[in-house]
């Protein structure tokens, strides 16, 4: 039998805002009847090595987590599913787990740096949501060096990536695996200090807007975790966080090319349509800046977005590999070098994700 602390296991249920008898519910889901835990014997304190493995393959949280002899506290309860109660996106238990387990990570990154003496500061000013997100989003362009112009919006995310590791912040793309089971409904999100996820979707557009907002989270300094929403009624941070993106990826020229376009050209869908594709943003971005703006009407702006989904065909998920932070490899592969970590470790954060010879190659 392995002995658990029963506080860890309240503390688990509370993550993912499970009831005990949810949780047991869960963790019996895939065990033979002859495992099958009650109520009273999860909190007892004492498993089985298969009811443990279970509880770590529910939990996402590794061995060490659950063979610590102290109550989760301190670092534990810094997770921003206990800091926020609510978000912009009804919260699955695979978009729990995505959020843990980038926190995890993000904790080791920290202690990692902490070890090797590195000190990664912000660079980048902070904002706040009475500033106009236009005139934030066009200084952020400059201090990144934004290219005006991209061959596509992989090629725009991978340079974004890479100013931003400059900047001390950290993207990586999450791609969901095959099958309803792995399913997640976020779009993305910003974790604190230094964390942006964003999920890959079937328009690398999608992609780049998401990275965008959540870059806006950061900018001021609250965390969220999103669903992508353009509904013309938002306020507050989302608002602003969605126009800050719409900047950012556009830059003034491009602004003012839409601001001078006339009600015909907005209602001919070629226009709209050539202007989406050259420029990487959605047709229902578009159409919600038009919307913000009072060039069309709310109904208009539904019966547009409407149409377009019905005539578009979202193409099949990429296949490429996931775009992750430089930095962090720099970071993770550093301590490698300096004997902090050991390269199966390093290794492990990447299945599935990326192959050995590319993590320890010549990156």
């Amino acid at each position: 039998m392995n002995r658990i602390l029963p506080q860890r296991v309240s503390y688990i249920a509370k993550l993912y805002s499970l009831s005990k008898e949810e949780l047991c519910a869960m963790l019996n889901q895939e065990l033979a009847d002859e495992d099958h835990l009650s109520v009273a014997q999860l909190f007892a304190g004492e498993m089985t090595s298969i009811q443990l493995d279970r509880l770590i393959e529910v939990s996402g949280k590794h061995w060490g987590f659950w063979a610590m002899p102290s109550p989760a506290q301190g670092p534990y309860y810094s997770s921003i599913l206990y800091r926020k109660h609510q978000f912009n996106c009804d919260l699955t238990h695979q978009d729990r787990m995505l959020v843990v387990r980038e926190e995890d990570n993000a904790g080791l990154l920290t202690d990692t740096c902490a070890e090797l003496r590195w000190r990664l500061r912000r660079k980048l000013p902070r904002f706040n949501v009475k500033q106009k997100p236009s005139l934030a989003a066009y200084r952020t362009r400059d201090l990144l060096k934004i290219g005006a112009e991209y061959a596509s919006p992989r090629v725009f995310l991978e340079d974004m990536a890479a100013k931003l590791a400059d900047q001390n912040i950290i993207i990586n793309e999450h791609i969901d695996p095959k099958g309803k089971r792995g399913q997640t409904n976020l779009a993305g999100f910003f974790i604190k200090t230094r964390t942006i996820v964003f999920k890959r979707h079937r328009r690398r557009c999608q992609e780049l807007f998401t990275l965008a907002h959540e870059l806006g989270h950061y900018m001021l300094g609250d965390e969220d975790i999103d669903a992508l929403s353009l509904n013309g009624n938002l306020i507050g941070e989302e608002r602003w966080c969605n126009d800050f993106a719409f900047h950012l990826i556009l830059g003034p020229e491009r602004v003012q090319e839409l601001a001078a376009l006339t009600d015909k050209q907005i209602n001919a869908r070629n226009v709209v349509n050539r202007f989406a594709d050259r420029h990487h943003i959605s047709r229902q971005v578009l159409y919600y800046y038009f919307r913000r703006k009072g060039r069309i009407s709310q109904p208009k702006y539904e019966d547009l977005i409407k149409n377009a989904s019905k005539r578009r065909k979202d193409p099949p998920l990429s296949k490429a590999r996931p775009l992750v932070s430089p930095l962090e490899l720099t970071i993770l592969l550093g301590a490698c070098e300096a004997r902090v970590l050991e390269e199966h470790e390093v290794a492990r954060r990447y299945e599935g994700l990326l192959p050995v010879e590319h993590i320890f190659g010549d990156f």
